[in-house]
């Protein structure tokens, strides 16, 4: 746990922050580099922006062994897994013809169920992690276990595990060396603890050696953004939107296959959230500007900065903050 006084925290904070230079007519850049720099009970927070092929980043704090930030240090990713297990499974669907069709499944009464697998990705059903509860696929039901419950079928129809699978088919090929979704030995030397409030840390790192579509991954900023950015120029980014749920209540919210849509911009913005307990990240992808933004922190107070942050980069009051309700 850290010890430090805030005003030692704010020296460390400012000394590790980059911002690398943008074009001089950029808004994005602009704006970015216009964000507050003021840390006060934040911790850890980078930011990573990708415009094009200009990648603007700001680092904030310390690891846990007492080192400055930078975008390899890494973060627990929560609900991030949802996202790159939907995009190892619109991969897996080419190899195994059995992820295209309805699986045959049963309800918690017993009863066989035929539904398409899409149905999870998209939350329009609820289950336990062994069960569909209701079978039923027009309204949206956010269900951590439906990423469970369909990880268990992945893994049988494969053979292999989910690491190994997402190892194979997503972290390997993309170069992706900070992700896991077990801890590896080689993340000892550059992480973040989580939960930290009024200046003191309240939770460990969580180093689970079980990996869980919905919420397990180890990750980085560097490696979101390769990854961002492969979802970007492959057709599974396309494939996200052809079926939406509608989020009741949210007038410009959708879910698709994998991410949520949000449409309070100009064009489609695809995002995922991820939280465990004050661990808070965000990704944000608007495809027809080539535009990418993840946010990691591990503080509530700097939760709130990310949903001020986001506003500004897309010059909008994101309809998807009024349904994450940060704080």
């Amino acid at each position: 746990m850290f010890k430090k006084t805030f005003l030692s925290l704010f020296i460390i904070a400012i000394a590790s922050c980059h911002v690398p230079s943008g074009p001089a007519d950029s808004t994005i850049y602009k704006r970015f580099s216009s964000l507050d720099s003021s840390m006060q009970d934040v911790n850890a927070y980078v930011l990573l922006c990708i415009e094009n092929d200009s990648v603007y980043t700001k680092t904030y704090g310390q690891n846990s062994n007492g080192q400055a930030l930078n975008s390899e240090t890494i973060f627990e990713g929560a609900s991030l897994s949802k996202t790159v297990f939907a995009y190892l499974f619109w991969l897996l669907r080419k190899d195994f013809p059995e992820l295209r069709r309805p699986l045959h499944l049963k309800d918690c009464d017993s009863h066989s169920v035929y539904l398409n697998p899409l149905h999870f990705l998209r939350h329009a059903v609820s289950s336990t992690d062994s069960c569909v509860i209701n079978s039923e696929s027009d309204s949206f039901k956010y269900s951590e276990n439906n990423y469970l419950l369909l990880q268990k079928y992945v893994e049988k129809i494969c053979g292999k595990s989910l690491e190994e699978l997402a190892f194979t088919y997503v972290f390997k090929p993309l170069k992706m060396n900070n992700s896991s979704f077990i801890w590896q030995p080689k993340f000892d030397n550059n992480y973040v603890n989580g939960y930290f409030e009024n200046h003191k840390m309240h939770r460990s790192i969580r180093k689970s050696q079980v990996a869980q579509s919905n919420g397990t991954l180890f990750t980085c900023a560097k490696d979101i953004a390769i990854f961002a950015k492969a979802l970007l120029k492959s057709d599974v980014s396309d494939s996200i939107l052809t079926h939406e749920i509608k989020v009741h209540n949210y007038k410009h919210l959708s879910w698709g296959n994998g991410m949520g849509i949000d449409r309070s911009t100009k064009s489609p913005l695809l995002w995922q959230w991820g939280c465990n307990w004050s661990y808070n990240h965000i990704m944000l992808i608007e495809k027809q500007n080539k535009l990418i933004f993840i946010g990691l922190t591990n503080s509530i107070i700097g939760a709130k900065r990310l949903r001020n942050t986001c506003n500004t980069l897309f010059d909008s009051n994101l309809d998807l903050f009024n349904y994450i309700n940060w704080y």
